[in-house]
Parts: structure tokens; C-alpha cells; sequence
């Protein structure tokens, strides 16, 4: 199935994307596809990052269904 990931400020400046349509099989989850892209990209870390699937937080046990939308957002801080 194919899902669309989206990385955003540091963690697409890691990876030199940050919009690519993944081929993953039917039941992966967030954390499948993080999983992925650290293997395939590196200096990429996912861990800590907040996930969205199509638009809403998501935890990374998440199963992604055909068409979704994944975005990783690294951590934010302030005061």
C-alpha cells in the first residue's frame, strides 16, 4: 500500500526530503515506517519525534491503511 510521509523542519533537513510516497505492506504502523526510514536515511532519528496520521497525533503502534498521510515532527521546547 502506499502512504505519503512528511518530514518537517531538522528531521527534513536530515533527510533532504520532505514530502515521499512509501510502498509499505498492508498492517505496518508508525513505528514500521520509522523504523524504515532510520535503516535508509542516514543520521535520520525518529526517536522522541511526535507523529500525525492525516492530520491528527498519533501513537506509533498507529496502523497506516492505503492513502494516508504521515507526518514526524521533531520535538518542540520552550518556556
Amino acid at each position: 500500500m502506499r502512504v505519503t510521509t512528511l518530514l518537517f523542519a531538522s528531521l527534513r533537513e536530515s533527510a533532504g526530503w520532505g514530502t515521499m510516497d512509501l510502498e509499505v505492506p498492508a498492517g505496518s504502523t508508525v513505528r514500521d515506517v520509522a523504523d524504515r526510514l532510520e535503516r535508509e536515511i542516514d543520521g535520520l532519528t525518529l526517536q522522541g519525534a511526535l507523529c500525525a496520521v492525516n492530520e491528527l497525533y498519533s501513537r506509533p503502534d498507529a496502523t497506516l491503511a492505503e492513502g494516508d498521510r504521515l507526518a514526524f515532527l521533531p520535538p518542540v521546547a520552550g518556556g
